[in-house]
């Protein structure tokens, strides 16, 4: 059982994203479409696995070149916020910052952040993410997660797509030692972003599909609470 609730826990880190000379529209027609600075929208996936909860992705534009996207669930309430930085040559996740049942925080060490590229590349483009962190901030005991994402897919079913497929290392250094290995796949959609994702960890998986758009306010209407400062 302990090994299963690591799993699900381990699931729930988000897919869960330099210097050069700046295009004019700093956002890649593939990923989430940029709201006016300071502005943000709210994207519902609902969970097409059993026992999982619906998800709400909050992506606000929190400087000129700068995303902040928060996940919260019907289960947890606020899960995780992935600082993005919107460069020349794709997205970059600068930070992240995971949030456990209690309302603690734990800032994540991005050594590698490479989440999306600037264009439509060709397939086999690999892009690394190599995250670390520590439960307790006087702890040894850490997990790291290394990320690998390749483009697989250009085009589906006349659409214009594009689609992922991940491979995640996942090395668990709290109570002993644990590695896992997860896969998974995720398809953006052109103007629209992320529309449908799915993970395996070992015996759990899960599975989400785009439901709807919401405003900032309905958001806050339905989960009935106001959206706290991160």
């Amino acid at each position: 059982m302990r090994l299963k609730n690591r799993y699900i826990s381990l699931l729930f880190l988000g897919f869960i994203f330099i210097n050069a000379c700046h295009p004019s529209n700093p956002a890649p027609d593939y990923y989430f479409p940029l709201p006016e600075l300071g502005n943000a929208y709210v994207y519902h996936y609902y969970a097409e696995t059993e026992g999982f909860p619906n998800e709400y992705w909050l992506i606000k534009r929190i400087g000129d070149r700068q995303l902040r996207i928060c996940i919260y669930d019907d289960f947890r309430g606020w899960n995780q916020c992935s600082y993005e930085y919107l460069a020349a040559s794709g997205v970059i996740q600068d930070s992240v910052l995971l949030f456990d049942r209690d309302g603690m925080v734990n800032r994540v060490e991005v050594e590698y952040g490479n989440l999306y590229p600037r264009e439509k590349l060709d397939t086999n483009m690999v892009f690394l993410q190599y995250l670390r962190w520590y439960n307790d901030p006087d702890s040894i005991t850490f997990t790291e997660v290394i990320r690998n994402r390749r483009i697989i897919q250009t085009s589906v079913a006349g659409e214009n797509e594009l689609t992922f497929h991940l491979l995640e290392s996942i090395e668990d250094f709290q109570e002993g030692y644990l590695s896992i290995e997860a896969e998974g796949r995720e398809v953006f959609k052109k103007g629209k972003g992320l529309m449908f994702f799915t993970k395996e960890i070992g015996e759990v998986s899960r599975t989400y599909t785009f439901k709807e758009e919401l405003s900032v306010e309905n958001f806050e209407k339905r989960i009935g609470q106001k959206i706290p400062e991160f």
